[in-house]
């Protein structure tokens, strides 16, 4: 088996209600092996969903999984449980998939990291800096449409 590549990074703000808002954005590969990020937003559980796609450019993919590698961010998802009481409907998460380029049908390792875990400020200080990371990868919007 080859080295695992990263297939699929997403980010999940969280939200508090069922019938409110909802935002999520990803970035994946498309049929044709190129970058894009894409943003789903809902201003409501009966809106219309707006989808948003933006180019990533395939160096900046490379480099944000050279960062979650050298940063160890899948560490983060093994914090014990909080004792914090949950509020949130959907609390904030992050996900990402690594696939074998040889063998792209199926995700090999797949890590989530979610809001009421035990986190340090450190822990808080990597989490900001991925969420800045990720953010930098949208470039220029290709396209926007309503379902």
């Amino acid at each position: 088996m080859a080295e695992l590549k990263l297939h699929s990074f997403s980010f999940k703000p969280g939200y508090c209600d069922m019938l409110g808002p909802y935002h999520g954005e990803r970035i994946e590969k498309n049929e044709n092996g190129e970058w894009r990020f894409i943003c789903r937003d809902r201003e409501h559980h009966s809106a219309p969903e707006k989808i948003a796609v933006y180019a990533v450019s395939a160096e900046a993919a490379e480099e944000f999984e050279s960062f979650l590698r050298k940063k160890k961010i899948q560490s983060l998802e093994k914090r014990p449980d909080s004792d914090d009481f949950i509020t949130d409907y959907s609390p904030w998460s992050y996900s990402y998939a690594f696939r074998d380029p040889e063998d792209p049908r199926y995700d090999r390792e797949y890590h989530r990291i979610e809001q009421y875990k035990k986190y340090s400020k450190k822990d808080y200080a990597l989490l900001q800096k991925l969420r800045e990371t990720f953010e930098s990868l949208r470039g220029e919007k290709i396209s926007e449409t309503e379902e």
